[in-house]
Order: C-alpha cells, then structure tokens, then sequence
C-alpha cells in the first residue's frame, strides 16, 4: 500500500536514515523491509556499482563453499546424532564477524567481510533444520543441546572476536 507524501525517510545501507524529498510515494510501515531490500539493487544508488556486485558474489561463493567443505571435513570424521559441522561452521563465524567488528574497518569494509564472506559461511537455516531433524528423530537432548551450545558459544565467539579486533 503507497501513500503519497512529499518527503519520506529511507533507511540507507548503513542503517541510518535518509530523507528524500523527491520521492512522491511513501511504502506502508509494514511494507518497509521491502523499500530496503529495493533500494539496495537500485542501480542509481551511489553505493551500488557493478564492481560492488561482482565482488559481493565473489565472496559469498568463496564464503559459501568454505563452509560447505569445512562441514564435510567435520561430518566425515565424525558420526553421530550432535550436527557438529555446521556448530564449529558457525561459532568461527561468530569469531570472525566479532573480529571484523572489532577492527572498526568502515561501512565497506565491514559490509563485504561480515555480509558477504561471512554471511555466506555461517548459516542459520541448516541449524535450523539440522535442530528440527533432532527433534524428528525423537532426540530432543541434542535438539535443546544444538540450540544451547551454539547459541552460548556463538556469543562467546563474537565477543571474543570482538575484543581481539579492537586489540589490532
């Protein structure tokens, strides 16, 4: 639904929020998430380059397949019920986010590294669903486990990642 309004406020790639005046059409409230995800492929956005895009997806496929072979690596070494691949995939992750973070590299630098190498390589869903196949499987201990651990030592890991970053 678009109600039309002299000026709007975008929330920019950054996270802060722009005004924009020349814009006649404002994006319902519960709509907003979409205006984002829009200006984010607007090719006139200054922020937004096709050099920009090829390295985005550069480093997601590089983050991609990282994970994809660390998790194998893991997975075949080890048998059993506990999803330890995509646990140790995530936690150094959540390291390696913490420490990006904690370099303080600026906006760019920040938005290539933890969204699109990073991003790529820890994956939410497959904890998901690897926590639902426990849960299938009539194995709710390792379920609340896979949940507990990872969510204890990915904090863990961020904020250590973090404090080491801003020791560099």
């Amino acid at each position: 639904m678009l109600f039309r309004t002299g000026a709007i406020r975008r929330l920019g790639i950054d996270g802060h929020t722009r005004v924009d005046a020349s814009a006649e059409y404002r994006i319902h409230p519960a709509l907003s998430f979409m205006a984002v995800g829009r200006n984010l492929l607007d090719r006139s956005h200054p922020e937004f380059s096709s050099t920009t895009s090829i390295v985005l997806a550069a480093l997601g496929g590089c983050g991609a397949v990282a994970r994809f072979v660390l998790d194998r690596m893991v997975s075949g070494r080890r048998h059993g019920p506990f999803p330890l691949g995509v646990l140790l995939v995530n936690v150094i992750g959540s390291f390696l986010v913490g420490v990006v973070a904690g370099l303080a590299v600026g906006e760019d630098g920040f938005r290539l590294a933890a969204t699109a190498a990073l991003g790529s390589f820890t994956t939410f869903s497959t904890w998901m669903l690897d926590t639902e196949r426990l849960v299938e499987a009539r194995l709710p201990a390792f379920a609340a486990a896979n949940v507990l651990v990872s969510l204890t030592l990915g904090l863990l890991a961020v904020w250590a990642g973090r404090e080491l970053g801003a020791l560099l």
